[in-house]
């Protein structure tokens, strides 16, 4: 993104008395952030490292510069983070930082602001751009800092378009956004399970069943595609969201509606051999191959153990 004349991007930026933004060149300059008086340092790019842990207080969040990123499961932390150092040190100063200092800083400074001043969203991206113009959350996080709003408010008043690209109001979450959201909180907390009554979960048991008795299952072709297309490496957070989805598919067919394991391993194995998922395979994510094996491995192995069970009970 270019920077407006006259800005340099190794300069930190002030947005109010305790919170302030940067890039990673300025982020890695000891005595920039000692002249800055920096106390506490929240770094949002997952490509970067904490270059001063012995000096100051780090929060790093591993959020990708990507519009399939999700900050959402992260804002209840990185505000918390935010106010314990405040309740801490009254004098404190927290840095946030990603590699530009343009989006992913940019939303978490924002979501400070709504959460810990009660700013509304345009209120805040006011003060932000007035201290550093460059800022740009991509249009997802904006989406999700207009659902924070909500939270923190009740409803949305920050209605108008913010940057060329954001959408502008309160897009509905539908289920492929609700899909996307529970991955990525299982891709973040290790230990957390999933909420089978939650309004996310609910969108999506809809779908599923609003899809029955299409021509090719759409819905579940379509939760494998969006899933690798945000968790398609081989990293701890995205085995735990594939692990997830392995969670939600079984739960949405077999106990919601009732299908046999058998009728969704031959559901899996058609989505397998159709061309999307052929494509996906090949030029984007090969390990979903290798997941969908795994799962029909796992349907198959459970089917038997179920027969097991049934042969007992019937001695």
């Amino acid at each position: 993104m270019a920077l407006r004349r006259g800005y340099s991007n190794n300069q930190i930026s002030r947005v109010n008395s305790y919170l302030l933004i940067s890039s990673h060149a300025a982020a890695a300059n000891l005595d920039l952030l000692e002249n800055s008086k920096i106390t506490h340092i929240i770094n949002m790019a997952a490509e970067l490292p904490n270059h001063f842990p012995d000096t100051f207080t780090y929060l790093h969040i591993p959020a990708q510069d990507s519009l399939t990123e999700r900050l959402s499961p992260h804002l209840d932390t990185i505000t918390t983070f935010a106010s314990d150092a405040l309740t801490t040190n009254p004098d404190a100063q927290i840095l946030v930082h990603c590699q530009e200092g343009v989006s992913r800083s940019a939303a978490a400074a924002l979501a400070i602001l709504m959460q810990n001043e009660r700013m509304r969203l345009s209120a805040a991206f006011a003060l932000l751009k007035r201290a550093r113009p460059a800022a740009e959350p991509n249009r997802t996080f904006l989406m999700e800092l207009r659902w924070l709003e909500k939270g923190v408010f009740g409803d949305v008043r920050s209605t108008a378009k913010l940057t060329f690209l954001d959408s502008g109001g309160l897009v509905d979450m539908d289920w492929r956004e609700s899909l996307r959201q529970i991955l990525a909180n299982a891709a973040v907390d290790v230990g957390q399970g999933m909420d089978v009554e939650s309004g996310l979960c609910g969108l999506l048991w809809s779908a599923m069943e609003e899809g029955e008795g299409r021509d090719g299952d759409p819905v579940l072709k379509e939760c494998v595609v969006e899933a690798f297309q945000m968790f398609a490496g081989r990293s701890g957070r995205d085995c735990r969201a594939r692990s997830t989805l392995t969670r939600v598919l079984e739960y949405g067919y077999l106990k919601r509606l009732k299908v046999t394991r058998q009728d969704l391993i031959k559901r899996v194995k058609a989505v397998m051999s159709s061309d999307e998922f052929t494509d996906l395979c090949t030029l984007d994510a090969p390990l979903a191959w290798t997941w969908g094996k795994e799962l029909i491995t796992h349907l198959e192995v459970d089917e038997l153990t179920d027969l097991e069970q049934m042969d007992d009970s019937a001695r």
